[in-house]
């Protein structure tokens, strides 16, 4: 589902826990955005987890079928 910036401003949008994927040139402000966003839902009680792509790569191939973990 695509969704404006705007729509993603208040801990109630983010309380659906739907996984965010968010992409743009260099210098649009995209880490700036999330790190206000994320601070955002942290101060309304709720968890964040931050992953760059390579990372989370890195760990989706070290996962096991098993669902253990190199």
């Amino acid at each position: 589902m695509k969704r404006r910036s705007g729509q993603l401003t208040t801990a109630a949008q983010i309380s659906r826990k739907e996984n965010l994927v968010f992409y743009g040139h260099s210098g649009t402000g995209k880490t700036f955005f999330f790190e206000a966003l994320g601070q955002q839902v942290v101060e309304a009680g709720m968890r964040v987890a931050w992953f760059r792509l390579e990372d989370l790569g890195a760990l989706m191939r070290a996962h096991r079928a098993d669902d253990s973990i190199t």
